[in-house]
């Protein structure tokens, strides 16, 4: 617990810093059209798509509702619900999916009991 929190402490409380927060909108997954000036969007909305991953829901298809934040494309499922799916798991857009991050090599290595 800091000093200042303390009823009867007569610290006084640290100046509180200003804070400025600048939010910019991620920019949506598009490719060049073919007019050369205007950008279309890489899944046109209500265009049907397959998944190829996450794993748990490879295969399944369903209908662009829109673009998402993080390269991602909103995805309305046959059940009605809607999930954000990165573009590389969407069959089709042609990204390939970001590298794993490396994870450090794990050894395990066994011994018999001394007898």
């Amino acid at each position: 617990i800091e000093i200042h929190n303390i009823q009867g402490s007569g610290v006084a409380p640290p100046a509180a810093p200003v804070a400025t927060t600048s939010y910019a909108a991620p920019a949506a997954a598009v490719v060049p059209a073919a007019s050369g000036d205007d950008e279309e969007l890489l899944f046109q909305p209500g265009e049907r798509v397959t998944l190829t991953g996450p794993p748990a829901m490879a295969g399944k298809q369903g209908t662009v509702v829109g673009p998402a934040l993080d390269d991602a494309f909103s995805i309305r499922f046959d059940s009605g619900s809607v999930f954000n799916i990165e573009i590389h798991n969407i069959q089709g857009s042609g990204v390939a999916p970001p590298a794993a991050a490396a994870a450090p090599a794990a050894t395990t290595s066994y011994a018999a009991p001394a007898a």
